[in-house]
Formats: structure tokens, sequence, C-alpha cells
């Protein structure tokens, strides 16, 4: 694999990696600071457009891992058990998602989460 295709491919990566940390370490303590009313008007106009950039980067981090694993599958080269492990915890963060963060984000959007007594 050249380098410049190697170089992107660690970068892309990379800003997923960096997304997450963001979305953890800024973004969600952030939220947390809100009132429900506040929250729930952010995501009304945000949320689609936060929800489509991290399906746009997971999707794009598990193909790259996957490319990486066939690559290196193919050329018998040693990094395949490394290549391999991080497709499967790219994979992973789709299933996590798909099992607790889907129904979670919905309920955001149907403001089904909102305090009884607002």
């Amino acid at each position: 694999m050249n380098r410049v295709l190697s170089f992107t491919l660690v970068a892309l990566y990379a800003l997923f990696l960096g997304s997450q940390i963001t979305e953890g370490c800024l973004l969600v303590p952030y939220w947390q600071s809100l009132s429900a009313n506040e929250f729930y008007s952010f995501y009304e106009d945000l949320g689609p457009a936060i929800n489509q950039f991290y399906t746009v980067l997971t999707i794009m981090a598990v193909l790259i891992t996957l490319g990486v694993s066939v690559y290196c599958l193919f050329r018998k080269r040693k990094a395949f058990k490394y290549a391999l492990t991080s497709t499967v915890f790219s994979a992973l963060v789709i299933l996590l998602f798909y099992i607790y963060f889907k129904g979670v984000n919905q309920s955001y959007f149907q403001e089904a989460l909102k305090p009884s007594y607002m």
C-alpha cells in the first residue's frame, strides 16, 4: 500500500476516533448542562446533522478497517491480526449504536424523556 493512501486512511480513521472522544468529552457534558427544554430544542435543530455526521464517520471507519484487513489478508502481511482486531472493534461501535443509541436518539426526537412535571 503506498504511503499517501496509508496516510489518508490513518488520517480518516483518526478523524473518527477524535470525533468519538470529542462527543464524549465535550458534547455530552454540554448536553448534560442544559435544561430538558434547552436540550430538546438543541437536538431538534442539530440532531439530524449530528446523526448524519457520526453515521458517515462510523461507516467510513468500518470500511477503512475492513479494506485494510482484506489487503493484509491477500498480501499475507503480519499486520492482518491487528487490522482484523481494528475491524472487529469498529463493527462493535455500529452494533453498540443499534443496541442502545438508536433507540435513545429516537426518544430524543420524540421528546419521550422529558420530565413529567414539564
